[in-house]
């Protein structure tokens, strides 16, 4: 049975290791390997990682048999509203279909509810089929972005949001 468990600052390298097998087979074909090697280094480098933990995301790590097969993310988005965000969540391509990203979606949602939450948003890329996977999760479309990450780079993106229930 799979464990989900809050990462500690130690345990970074496991965030990382997690997203340079699933971030390729994920994104090569919608962003092609410069882009995607950009983003791995912006995005999941050490310093990174250590910065975002540092602005507050909670990253989560499912495991089962002592094998970390997936994370998640989160952070407080807007406290005014108590809108939360889901920033990422990958599990290794042999382990997808598994229901270990619904376990992950729903220990984040568990967490922002106990938090006060109101809403989860996400960002989604507009060409990536989790889109419809989400949407079966109940998160509804409220826009759409393209948001500018450098070297010429955009993340285009539909931005995702779910109401929390009981609250």
């Amino acid at each position: 049975m799979p464990n989900i468990r809050t990462a500690t600052k130690e345990e970074l390298y496991i965030i990382r290791q997690i997203a340079s097998v699933t971030y390729s087979p994920t994104y090569l074909s919608i962003l092609g390997q410069e882009q995607v090697d950009y983003m791995l280094e912006e995005i999941y480098s050490p310093a990174a990682l250590l910065q975002q933990l540092e602005q507050g995301h909670t990253f989560l790590i499912v495991e089962e048999n002592s094998k970390e097969l997936g994370f998640a993310a989160y952070s407080l988005l807007d406290g005014v509203n108590q809108v939360y965000k889901l920033q990422k969540i990958y599990v290794l391509p042999e382990f997808q279909g598994r229901g270990l990203g619904r376990g992950l979606i729903t220990e984040v949602i568990s967490r922002v509810q106990q938090q006060g939450g109101e809403k989860l948003r996400l960002n989604v890329n507009r060409f990536n089929s989790a889109k419809s996977y989400y949407e079966k999760t109940g998160f509804k479309v409220i826009a759409t972005v393209d948001i500018p990450i450098g070297r010429g780079f955009f993340m285009n993106d539909y931005v995702m949001e779910l109401d929390i229930p009981g609250n």
